[in-house]
């Protein structure tokens, strides 16, 4: 308990204006942070140092430690996972990994608010991988490059307005693999904005980007729930637009 009253005591000194307050859960750490996400904005948690990278491995493989992962397959708020060395840089974008075909309003709602916090740049980035080169691949035709930028434009337009003041930067990568190319867009960054999945499941367009992000991206990673709590969902879509 020392410690925990020490760290509260450290943030109200530093953030004299916030409502800091410590509390033991007498229960295992993944399921009591689960429980605590249901009437939570936000969970932080940190991530553990860097681990071997396995010579065939394209990413290094960090080490996210049990906790971490259930929170992130279970939590009913966004998570947002700091690394080691993660730096507070408010000039620079929020960037947000977004399938234009199926876009989550949670997801938008809550790197709008996440840019307007850092008084940042919001950068929307959309992966277009070119047909044929996925194993997944049916076949049919992927949509273009301006294709791409339309339906960005049209999943944003109502929170371009309701977010004004926030700058907008649309940007569609190209890769065989969405998840490195979100890695590369992240370099940069103050925070990645990504879409969760839960156990079993994977967010269309995104597959693995939210494991291969939070183990790799050097700045903060929010992981949003497709479904967030009430009580988170009332605060990122507070002002949500009246469109389905």
């Amino acid at each position: 308990m020392r410690l925990l009253e020490a760290a509260r005591d450290d943030l109200r000194l530093r953030q004299p204006g916030l409502d800091v307050r410590a509390t033991i859960a007498e229960r295992a750490p993944g399921p009591a942070l689960v429980r605590a996400s249901r009437s939570a904005d936000m969970v932080v948690v940190g991530r553990h140092g860097l681990g071997t990278a396995l010579p065939s491995a394209p990413f290094q493989r960090a080490h996210l430690g049990a906790v971490t992962a259930h929170l992130m397959a279970y939590a009913s708020c966004p998570v947002v996972v700091v690394g080691p060395g993660a730096e507070r840089v408010r000039d620079r974008p929020v960037v947000l990994g977004l399938d234009a075909a199926a876009p989550s309003a949670p997801l938008i709602a809550c790197a709008f608010d996440a840019a307007r916090r850092h008084g940042s740049v919001l950068r929307v980035c959309s992966v277009r991988v070119p047909t044929g080169t996925s194993r997944h691949d049916d076949g049919t035709d992927r949509p273009d490059d301006a294709k791409l930028r339309s339906l960005l434009g049209e999943a944003l337009s109502d929170w371009r307005t309701v977010f004004a003041d926030v700058p907008v930067a649309l940007d569609v990568l190209e890769g065989v693999d969405p998840a490195a190319r979100l890695l590369d867009a992240a370099t940069g960054a103050s925070l990645v904005v990504v879409g969760a999945h839960g156990p079993g499941t994977r967010p269309a367009g995104l597959g693995p980007a939210p494991d291969v992000l939070v183990r790799n991206a050097t700045c903060p990673v929010a992981v949003v729930p497709p479904r967030p709590a009430r009580v988170a969902h009332d605060r990122i879509t507070g002002r949500q637009p009246v469109r389905g």
